[in-house]
């Protein structure tokens, strides 16, 4: 796996299909990371959105690759991967490696902090 400067990351983060800002995207409705899950969960189901979401527990880590983003969401032509975090949650070295070379790999990779955030990374705009 190639590795990059805090600095590359980044340039990569920008580059994705849907820039992320983490302060436009902030909302009075920020969670902890389980009631964001549940939402995402709804509304993929609702949406007939086939997505993957897994629950942090150490016996699913066995299995799971260290980093694995939270939610993969299946679309047409499209796969999305979301890390899900609270408001003061930070991204650990080895979730940003996996960020890394799932955008190297030309997948798209957002941080959501908000379910207004996942909207925005779903469908490119906030509604």
């Amino acid at each position: 796996m190639t590795h990059y400067s805090e600095e590359e990351y980044m340039e990569m983060q920008r580059h994705c299909s849907i820039p992320l800002n983490e302060q436009s995207f902030m909302d009075s409705t920020d969670a902890p990371e389980s009631e964001l899950a549940k939402k995402i969960r709804k509304h993929c189901k609702d949406k007939f959105y086939p997505s993957i979401i897994f629950p942090q527990t150490k016996d699913l880590a066995k299995y799971i690759p260290k980093g694995f983003p939270d939610v993969t969401i299946f679309l047409k032509n499209r796969v999305i991967f979301l890390e899900l975090k609270s408001a003061k949650g930070v991204l650990k070295k080895h979730q940003q490696l996996m960020a890394q070379a799932l955008m190297q790999l030309g997948y798209e990779w957002h941080l959501v902090r908000s379910y207004k955030a996942f909207i925005a990374a779903l469908y490119g705009k906030v509604r």
